[in-house]
């Protein structure tokens, strides 16, 4: 009878070559560490035995491109149960796989990507820093490819009663989508994104239709849902008559496209200019029709760069 041999797996390897494996994994493969961490206790164990394991996804967090959401903070971390190798988690275990194709391993590749050539280039180091802000590099900088498909919902929503409600002011994300409407609160790993690359800690930005945006800044580094809160913060607020007329002068047809939703549409009898300036009374009702292009680096400054939030029918 011929002898039994049992099957050899992963686990049954000694601790060294484990080591080994997980060393030759790319320090820029977050999906790839978290999925190996979680394929077995045996290889979790050997993260935990990192000299710090936080700072270990942290690092590899910063390497992946992914920073902190709008309404959190260092401090806030070290003071809960919630840490960078749970944000890392939740971002692959959540979105690792998803197929939508701004997300899943698109996003995380384009990321590694872009935190990869500002390595190789000088302009960050390898380790986690805080963010970046100098004049050259500004120059240099990538805007995030997201930044140019953010939609937001329409502003008025009835019930089933006539009632209007308005979206939650602190819902930020689950207003925004990206492409083909899909929220940005279902895509963890957008919304932790850097905005640009190398990661900048401030952006200041240009009056959009003559209302003021302020500055935003964090110090690990702005990401796609800080710039999203920004502009979120200008949404709903009321245009002066005078600010939309401006915005429409210089844009052909832009009054047509207001009411011309599909092609072979005719404008029904008493339309007039007045009756789209009624209608288009804040930057929501502005951007229903005339989406984000996206996000420019104008000038740089002592207080860090000059962005324009551009809208597609601007020609910036």
């Amino acid at each position: 009878m011929a002898p039994v041999h049992s099957k050899v797996t992963l686990i049954d390897l000694p601790n060294e070559i484990l080591f080994q494996i997980k060393g030759h994994i790319s320090a820029l493969d977050l999906r790839t560490h978290v999925c190996f961490y979680r394929s077995d206790p045996h290889i979790s164990a050997l993260y935990a035995a990192e000299q710090d394991e936080e700072a270990f996804w942290e690092q590899a967090c910063w390497l992946a491109g992914i920073g902190l959401k709008h309404s959190e903070s260092p401090q806030k971390l070290s003071l809960s149960d919630y840490t960078w190798k749970k944000i890392a988690f939740d971002c692959i275990e959540w979105d690792g796989f998803c197929d939508h194709p701004q997300c899943g391993n698109t996003l995380l590749e384009y990321n590694a990507r872009c935190m990869a050539e500002c390595i190789e280039d000088g302009s960050i180091p390898y380790t986690k820093p805080l963010a970046v802000k100098q004049s050259a590099e500004l120059e240099e900088s990538t805007i995030h490819i997201l930044s140019s498909s953010i939609t937001f919902n329409k502003f008025q929503l009835q019930d089933k009663f006539g009632f209007i409600s308005f979206p939650d002011e602190e819902d930020v994300e689950g207003d925004a989508c990206l492409s083909c409407g899909s929220p940005l609160d279902e895509h963890p790993l957008a919304t932790r994104s850097f905005v640009a690359f190398p990661p900048v800690s401030r952006m200041n930005f240009h009056p959009l239709i003559g209302y003021r945006i302020a500055s935003v800044e964090r110090s690990t580094g702005l990401t796609v849902v800080d710039v999203v809160a920004a502009l979120y913060s200008a949404l709903d607020a009321e245009l002066a008559p005078e600010a939309v007329d401006d915005y429409l002068e210089d844009i052909p047809n832009f009054v047509e496209q207001c009411w011309l939703r599909n092609e072979g549409d005719e404008l029904y009898p008493g339309f007039s200019a007045a009756m789209t300036l009624r209608r288009l009374r804040t930057l929501r009702d502005i951007m229903d029709v005339d989406n984000w292009k996206g996000l420019f680096c104008t000038d740089t400054t002592d207080e860090g760069g000059m962005y324009r939030l551009s809208l597609k029918s601007e020609n910036y």
